[in-house]
């Protein structure tokens, strides 16, 4: 054991062996894998266990050197008491006080000496995910390895007194900082949340450091587990249930007010992340609104119990009243005062009406509280600070605190280096460009002196060029590639733009594709911050959600979005290889999208071999080669929305161009690129065979089954039209059938089944084609097929098991509730639609979705 170790993780525990055994294996396989056990130092502090607490932490003592036991000189009550009291035995620079039902993951101590390593904070806090059963819930996410504060309490601002900073695994500090005196003063008001004040109160003028890769893993009490500790702590002190989430809390912010010359209505903008115990659903809120809820909860039981000793006294309201006199949002006074009102109790107003109304006031505050929580939650300026990121597509908050790297040093950009390039490769669609154009300036794109635009104007015969000299004034930092050389896609502009860029990123943004502010601002701020990745795949907005009026939009911007993306993903940030995003999310679909790729230009590899195979798709083919083995990070927020294009229109120019069938670009096409990556070691043979496809409604369908109902489709197209040209040859066919043949029988039937109507409908078009046979006698024939092409096809479609996306419902009744609450003429039909969501019908969708979300392979 060293002398002076660098860190203590100082676990208080009490009758808990089990899961004080999983908590110290987990801390030991931390510290062997980042190989610091000379520094640190285990300390289990046992508070008069009744089991076999003490011979769990000597079996790992014989062991390993880094663990050892501690008796407390005292029986502590509390969890708080336990922590403060164990403190005197920890010997390193810096404590990490540990939970004895918690774990951590394997990296936990690789990522948190670094930064102690450096000095540079004196309080740390660790991101955490919250394990109930099975189920993994997490917190909160970053772009970057740290997020560093140059004061405590702004880490404090941003996380809140009653929500990450309460879990005592999740606090690292500075052993001189803290007082233990003034804690044990601080727990004679209120033990329960007096370690977090104590904390607030020590760093609120040092550096902070924030780790926000999930580092504990912390083993959620459950909703009744939690009553009953507050209850038995309530009791022991004879003070009302809810007192530590009401006077107590109100007593400790008071105390904290003259301590740090703050008033107190600050600590009301305090945000926090809540993870209810109830349904597990992670919340964002506003300390005062808790304190406010809270107060109406003791109300509400006090009524409810009928006990004296449940109602606050007149002492206490005026306590409470004080504490919100000056509240920013006046809307929490003048609810303390109504509820008080109420609980007073008015003659000719029935119980029942009384619990009715304060219930309404509770979802009055939850009301304002959504509204308060959403503005400016993403402003210009917040850009340059640290983003936090919500799981589930919740909206993100920008930072008090700034990016930083693994030691908590601020992460700087070279001076002079450009950040971001905006290619935007355009032909003959003026009108969308100026759209666009106009659109980058309004969202304060113009004079960022780290951003350029740049136009590819692919050889335009329109006003695009005059559309360009205009928006020069609104875009300073614009340039055009006005191309003289007309190329036949926007791949082939994208591919020969691409190394004109000056940025260290490029973002491919098409001309008419709607941008979502908010998402831009933290492309910006990943780009900017210098957050590492090679490329960065965003979600996008699917036309029903944007066609339905989910977005305030000018020009082509988006200011606010509720509803996430089209493409499912359960975390913020998802880290892996390309390749597998285009197995998860679809080829022809989600990752066909140019606007929602930004590229590092160092990453760009020339496409002009997968151009010259087929122009269609070979961006996405020519993506993974660039980006094979390299980090690649989905983020699970929309950066544009994608309307309706001339998609189809272009593909039939393409084809009709190149003398191909006009659904070639989807079959053989296909899988020539694949057998063309498959040659360069890109992808596994059979790559299609794998990939899922998401439709822009939220459902799934295999690609293979696409590619079956596209050749169908194809031949009934021969069939209705008579061209030859449009029946593909029969090389293209053996090609087709070729790369199916390892399948399953399930997928050989259809392959063969289509080999055999083609083989019978090419012969009858040598015969057309040599004059052999008469359109009398062709029709005929062509009639027929068409019917055997069609059970085919519905054979397909059936087989094909497209899956619903049940969620989405669920989704659509919570915007409609919060429109509709925001409206005080609506606010009853959101109060129905909410009421109809309590009843089972959202919990029943959600179980629905949930089965759907666990498939991991290609859908059955």
């Amino acid at each position: 054991m060293p002398i002076t170790p660098l860190l203590t993780i100082l676990i208080p525990t009490r009758s808990r062996a089990a899961k004080l055994d999983d908590a110290l294996a987990s801390l030991v396989r931390a510290i062997e894998y980042a190989d610091c056990a000379q520094r640190v130092v285990v300390t289990c502090v046992d508070n008069y266990s009744t089991d076999a607490t003490r011979s769990v932490v000597e079996r790992f003592a014989a062991t390993h050197a880094f663990v050892e036991y501690r008796h407390q000189d005292r029986e502590c009550r509390t969890d708080e008491e336990s922590l403060q009291n164990a403190l005197q035995y920890a010997a390193g620079k810096y404590v990490w006080s540990f939970g004895d039902d918690d774990q951590v993951v394997e990296t936990a101590l690789a990522e948190l000496m670094p930064v102690l390593d450096s000095g540079r904070a004196d309080f740390v806090l660790l991101n955490r995910v919250a394990q109930v059963g099975e189920r993994v819930h997490g917190y909160f996410e970053a772009p970057y390895p740290t997020i560093t504060y140059a004061q405590g309490l702004d880490l404090f601002r941003d996380f809140g007194l009653i929500s990450a900073t309460t879990t005592i695994s999740c606090l690292c500090f500075r052993r001189g900082g803290l007082s233990v005196q003034e804690w044990q003063r601080l727990s004679d008001i209120s033990p329960v949340y007096s370690h977090s004040v104590a904390m607030m109160l020590a760093y609120h003028d040092r550096p902070a450091v924030v780790i926000p890769k999930p580092v504990v893993v912390y083993r959620a009490n459950t909703l009744s587990g939690e009553r009953g500790r507050i209850t038995r702590v309530s009791a022991e002190q004879r003070q009302l249930t809810l007192y530590s989430f009401t006077l107590g809390l109100i007593r400790l912010l008071s105390e904290a007010s003259a301590r740090l010359g703050l008033p107190v209505e600050a600590f009301h903008a305090f945000e926090g992340i809540e993870l209810s115990k109830s349904n597990w659903q992670l919340n964002n809120s506003l300390l005062g609104f808790f304190v406010a809820r809270m107060v109406l909860e003791q109300i509400l039981l006090g009524r409810k119990s009928g006990r004296a000793e449940e109602r606050f006294t007149d002492e206490q309201r005026q306590t409470i009243l004080g504490f919100f006199e000056r509240s920013l949002p006046p809307v929490l006074a003048n609810t303390m005062q109504i509820a008080f009102g109420l609980d007073r109790g008015r003659q000719g107003v029935s119980e029942a009406r009384v619990l009715m109304l304060l219930r309404g006031l509770s979802g009055s505050l939850e009301t304002a509280e959504n509204v308060w929580f959403m503005a400016g939650r993403s402003t210009p300026d917040a850009a340059r600070r640290a983003a936090i990121l919500y799981p589930k597509g919740r909206p993100f908050k920008f930072a008090r605190g700034t990016p930083g790297g693994s030691d908590g040093e601020p992460m700087r950009m070279e001076p002079g280096e450009l950040a971001l390039t905006i290619l935007i490769p355009t032909y003959n669609r003026d009108r969308n460009l100026a759209r666009q154009l106009r659109g980058l300036a309004e969202s304060a794109l113009g004079h960022e002196h780290d951003v350029e635009v740049l136009v590819a104007a692919n050889a335009c015969t329109d006003r695009t060029a005059a559309v360009l000299r205009a928006a020069k004034h609104m875009l300073p930092n614009m340039r055009a590639l006005e191309y003289q050389e007309f190329v036949d896609s926007a791949e082939e502009n994208v591919n020969r733009a691409f190394p004109q860029a000056s940025g260290r990123y490029v973002w491919l943004l098409g001309d008419d594709d709607e941008i979502v502010v908010p998402t831009l601002r933290l492309l910006l701020n990943m780009v900017v911050s210098g957050a590492g990745a090679d490329a960065y795949v965003f979600n996008q907005l699917n036309a029903r959600e944007y066609e339905a009026g989910a977005n305030l939009h000018r020009h082509n911007l988006i200011h606010h979005f509720e509803l996430p993306g089209a493409m499912r993903e359960d975390s913020a940030l998802v880290e892996g290889d390309y390749r597998d995003l285009v197995r998860r999310h679809g080829l022809t679909t989600a990752m066909a999208l140019l606007s929602r790729h930004v590229l590092r230009k160092s990453a760009f590899v020339d496409s002009a071999d997968y151009i010259a195979v087929s122009k269609i798709y070979s961006h996405v083919f020519g993506f993974m080669r660039a980006l094979a083995g390299k980090r690649t990070v989905f983020v699970n927020y929309p950066l544009v929305a994608r309307k309706t294009s001339e998609v189809s229109e272009r593909f039939r120019r393409l084809t009709r161009k190149a003398s191909q069938p006009i659904y070639w670009p989807w079959t053989t096409g296909l899988i020539r690129l694949a057998r063309h990556a498959e040659k360069a070691g890109v992808v596994d043979p059979g790559f299609l065979v794998g990939v899922v496809e998401t439709h822009p409604d939220g459902s799934h369908f295999r690609l293979v089954d696409e590619m079956f109902i596209q050749m169908l489709r194809q031949m009934m197209h021969y069939v209705e039209t008579g061209e030859p040209m449009q029946l593909p040859s029969a090389d293209d066919m053996k090609e087709f059938r070729d790369y199916f043949q390892d399948m399953a029988p399930k997928e050989n039937l259809p392959v063969m089944t289509m080999a055999t109507l083609h083989a019978r409908l090419d012969g009858l078009r040598h015969m057309q084609v040599a004059g052999r046979l008469s359109n009398a006698t062709l029709l005929p024939k062509l009639a027929f097929f068409m019917h055997e092409l069609r059970d085919v096809k519905r054979y397909i479609l059936k087989r094909a098991t497209i899956q619903p996306d049940i969620g989405a419902m669920d989704r659509l009744i919570f915007f409609l509730a919060q429109k509709a609450r925001r409206n005080p003429w609506l606010y009853s039909v959101g109060r129905k639609l909410l009421a109809a969501k309590a009843f089972g019908l959202g919990a029943r969708m959600q179980k629905s979705i949930a089965s759907v979300s666990e498939v991991r392979g290609p859908w059955p």
